[in-house]
């Protein structure tokens, strides 16, 4: 089946329980399908007063009901918004200059959703976490900050070991769940099995939380995370997706030409 709509797609996404197909262009428009015929129920545009960007978007225990940056004249904010009926809450007030917002991934063991937020003015550039919670259809925001300076291309929580697993371009670190302390840091390419990984391009963790799975443009790497060992190296030219399934029995990888569906044997 093809969807003929949209055009120039940027994120895709099922919600939970496989009902719905959203799709997002890369102009921001966000188009919903039901999964049994795969028609169009709703579709979210921009107007003159708020804008939607391209990039990820998280997805809520209310079907219709997204969590996206938008952008009104300047400011970036947070807001939660109705796919359905276009109704839009705004659920954060920055008053500092912001560069970007990235959303990462939800947090099921809280109900809760990661995002990256980069402040910068002409004197500081600093990252900080937003951590928004949904509770009885409540969105609930709060920032964390590290005390000192710290950089990331991107970072998950992982529940099990209460820990934050930050990217930084070849280094994993390991963050305690205060976010004030580093446990543990690595550079993935001191690791002899290694040699030029390429660029970063995703992450994902295991439903056990014991591995994490690496896309870079090169090479796919799985990772212990208990002493972030690095265990299995492939080559996938130009990878930007790698994820395990819901019950870790398979790993999906993704490259701008070709899909790749394998089985594992973690334990």
């Amino acid at each position: 089946m093809e969807i003929p709509k949209p055009k120039n797609p940027g994120e895709i996404k099922f919600s939970a329980d496989d009902k719905y197909l959203f799709i997002k262009r890369t102009t921001g428009t966000v188009y919903v399908y039901e999964t049994t015929e795969f028609s169009l129920v709703a579709i979210f545009q921009s107007n003159k007063a708020i804008h939607l960007t391209e990039g990820n978007f998280a997805l809520t225990t209310n079907p219709f009901i997204i969590l996206d940056e938008i952008r009104i004249k300047a400011d970036i904010q947070l807001a939660s918004i109705n796919t359905e009926n276009g109704e839009i809450n705004i659920l954060t007030n920055f008053e500092e200059p912001i560069r970007y917002m990235s959303y990462h991934h939800h947090i099921q063991s809280e109900n809760a959703h990661l995002f990256t937020i980069a402040f910068e003015n002409e004197l500081y550039h600093e990252l900080k976490i937003l951590k928004v919670t949904e509770k009885n259809g409540t969105f609930y925001t709060s920032l964390i900050c590290f005390p000192d300076e710290l950089f990331w291309d991107t970072l998950i929580y992982n529940p099990v070991y209460r820990v934050y697993i930050l990217v930084e371009k070849n280094n994993l670190i390991i963050v305690n769940a205060e976010f004030n302390k580093i446990l543990m840091r690595k550079n993935l390419l001191k690791d002899e099995k290694l040699d030029d990984i390429g660029y970063f391009t995703h992450i994902h963790l295991s439903d056990n939380g014991l591995f994490i799975v690496l896309a870079y443009s090169k090479k796919v790497l799985i990772v212990r995370s208990e002493d972030l060992q690095v265990i299995l190296v492939e080559t996938f030219s130009y990878a930007c997706f790698a994820e395990f399934s819901k019950n870790d029995e398979l790993l999906l990888i993704g490259t701008w030409n070709n899909g790749y569906v394998l089985e594992t044997n973690l334990k």
